[in-house]
């Protein structure tokens, strides 16, 4: 078994939040966001809500094995 890989955040990154109604209506972005932006503000990391009501997000990690 292998460990996950460190998660690294550079200077002028910028972080998508991809979703559906959840993520566009910023319930949880915004506490991402602002832990980040107050713990980090050297990196001047930049935001951007991509949730779209209705839309779905099929596959990824989580998706089930046929």
């Amino acid at each position: 078994m292998t460990s996950p890989a460190e998660f690294v955040l550079r200077p002028n990154d910028r972080i998508v939040f991809y979703g559906d109604s959840i993520t566009e209506q910023h319930l949880y972005t915004n506490y991402v966001e602002s832990y980040l932006a107050t713990r980090y503000p050297e990196l001047k990391l930049s935001f951007f809500n991509a949730g779209w009501g209705g839309d779905t997000v099929p596959g990824g990690a989580g998706r089930e094995q046929e």
